[in-house]
């Protein structure tokens, strides 16, 4: 009896044979979506066309003169038994394209998935770069800290004068002029008290105030990236040249993050230590990720002078070779400073340049 009934299933035209040899692949589509309810009914709705094509089978084979009226019987029930081809037909290919549609999403889906996996990975693996980096480097937060105390003790509107200045101003244009300015005077220049009737010192420091508006002020443009060093009693009497090249490298980290893989590959994973000698060579490389790169050194007469010469010849060199690169040197006018640098241009801090400063700081106290 059931292989009757699944002959007599397999009876008629290539629409029949057509919804039979979908049957298997509409199987699978259900086990492959099991938690889409509309992929699930239209299923439901092929499943109930071949039961109701079983049941009106079942019904004429159960009586006893079936075998004579089948020609008859069938006859009858051939308009029924084309629209269940025809309704199956129709949901087999529904559920064909809702399957498409499906497999659509879940590839897209999964393609995000996977992106987003990726850049997880790649953000990682960029997070490891980094710290590996930094611990590389041994650089402290020490001069972010020293520029953000001397913009605190700077009053508005002081310190103008200096970006105005005809030296800065040929410094500040890319490929104009010398790219080397050494900012000095005479020792105690650019220090400005208050008169002792007004109280305590006003100001600090002048030429590191001066030079820390200097930094602030190439901040505040697109075009320009600003590194800077402050030389002070906190800097290691020896070794320094390393000191300013590793800082310089970290505040590169901090200012492109993608050069942390770079670094990592040139230089940490190859277990090199960062020796003045490897930065020299690498720090070159670094500035190609630039357009236009300042670098702003303070106080160099605040560490030994036997460091002077190579600390100077070393960021000079750099300066006269890399088109993009430009340097700042600010400092007291002493001999072990001025052999290096009294052949480029200057900026002289004297009393007339800070008078105006003085006269705004005097007045915005009384």
């Amino acid at each position: 009896m059931d292989g009757l009934i699944i002959n007599i299933t397999y009876l008629g035209t290539s629409q029949a044979h057509s919804s039979r040899d979908s049957l298997p692949r509409l199987s699978r589509y259900g086990d492959a979506f099991p938690d889409q309810h509309n992929f699930q009914q239209l299923l439901g709705h092929i499943y109930e066309d071949i039961i109701d094509f079983h049941c009106h089978a079942y019904r004429l084979v159960r009586k006893s003169e079936w075998a004579m009226l089948f020609s008859t019987c069938w006859g009858r029930f051939q308009y029924r038994y084309d629209s269940l081809l025809a309704s199956i037909a129709k949901t087999a290919d529904l559920i064909d394209k809702e399957a498409a549609s499906y497999e659509i999403v879940q590839a897209r889906e999964q393609r995000q998935k996977l992106l987003e996996e990726a850049r997880d990975r790649e953000k990682r693996e960029e997070i490891h770069h980094r710290e590996a980096v930094k611990k590389w480097l041994q650089v402290s937060d020490r001069n972010e800290e020293k520029l953000e105390w001397l913009r605190d003790r700077c009053l508005d509107g002081t310190s103008q004068w200096v970006t105005g200045s005809s030296p800065v101003r040929s410094w500040l244009q890319k490929g104009r002029g010398n790219p080397v300015l050494w900012l000095h005077g005479k020792p105690g220049s650019g220090k400005l008290h208050r008169d002792k009737f007004l109280g305590h010192r006003l100001i600090f420091k002048g030429k590191s105030i001066l030079c820390s508006q200097l930094i602030y002020f190439l901040r505040s443009s697109a075009n320009w990236n600003c590194l800077f060093f402050f030389c002070d009693f906190h800097t290691t009497g020896y070794g320094v040249t390393a000191q300013v090249l590793r800082s310089m490298c970290a505040q590169i980290l901090d200012l492109i993050p993608e050069t942390a893989s770079f670094m990592h590959k040139e230089c940490v994973d190859p277990g090199k230590k960062p020796t003045t000698l490897c930065l020299k060579v690498l720090i070159p490389k670094l500035f190609s990720f630039f357009k236009d790169l300042r670098l702003v050194i303070d106080g160099v007469d605040e560490i030994g002078s036997s460091e002077h010469g190579e600390l100077i010849k070393t960021l000079t060199k750099l300066a006269d070779t890399q088109d993009n690169f430009r340097l700042l040197i600010s400092s007291q006018d002493i001999l072990s400073i001025a052999r290096n640098l009294k052949s480029g241009p200057t900026l002289i801090i004297g009393e007339k340049s800070v008078r105006k400063d003085i006269e705004l700081i005097v007045s915005s106290r009384l």
